[in-house]
């Protein structure tokens, strides 16, 4: 599976770039766990994520009501290999969020919010951007490093995703799954390396894999 090639060790992770692969298990228990380490894979994940998110943008429907669906035709290869049911999880928490009233889907798959006002997210990043594949946020020197210590801090390793994401200002829901609290030490390991004194932006997709990238 497309997931399992992505896992990283903590050694690891201190040697490459800014991919931080986080592997959900979005349909079974909320508990975290151990997962096998796969590192042969590291250097081509970047280019593996946007041939991910180009690959499925091809069965991504955009309804007259305003709604997204995936199509039936996408091959059964790509819904294993790509956890396309975590996708279809994200696809009705943003339809349901349509039907409230709350956002709008472009023709372009971005998504707008209706309502700017997000208090809770204020603190936690500079600014964010929503897309049919996951969210994408902007943080400034010292919100990347209040994140870093809450990331590595013991409530939010046991917390599993919503917790971890709800501290980076994703929005609550957004992502499903559980993960070993290791993985958001990898992703606060990559943050530090990455924030040159501007701050970084990290993307997140479906399937929970993470891009930082200094700012």
């Amino acid at each position: 599976m497309f997931r399992k090639g992505l896992v990283l060790s903590l050694s690891g992770i201190l040697l490459t770039g800014s991919i931080v692969p986080i592997v959900a298990n979005a349909h079974s228990n909320n508990e975290s766990k151990d997962i096998s380490v796969n590192y042969e894979d590291v250097a081509a994940t970047q280019d593996e994520q946007e041939v991910m998110i180009n690959t499925v943008e091809k069965y991504v429907n955009l309804n007259s009501d305003g709604t997204i669906e995936l199509s039936e035709e996408i091959p059964k290869e790509l819904v294993e290999k790509y956890d396309i049911n975590a996708l279809k999880d994200r696809f009705e928490l943003l339809n349901q969020q349509v039907k409230d009233d709350r956002i709008i889907i472009n023709q372009d798959l971005s998504i707008s919010e209706k309502n700017l006002v997000q208090a809770r997210a204020a603190a936690k990043y500079e600014k964010t951007k929503r897309y049919w594949w996951g969210d994408k946020n902007w943080y400034t020197n010292a919100q990347t490093k209040a994140h870093i210590k809450d990331l590595n801090s013991a409530t939010i390793a046991a917390g599993g995703v919503a917790t971890a994401l709800g501290t980076l200002g994703f929005v609550p829901g957004a992502f499903t799954g559980a993960v070993a609290g290791t993985y958001w030490a990898l992703l606060a390991s990559r943050m530090d390396a990455n924030n040159k004194g501007k701050g970084v932006t990290v993307s997140a997709t479906w399937a929970l894999v993470f891009n930082v990238s200094p700012r």
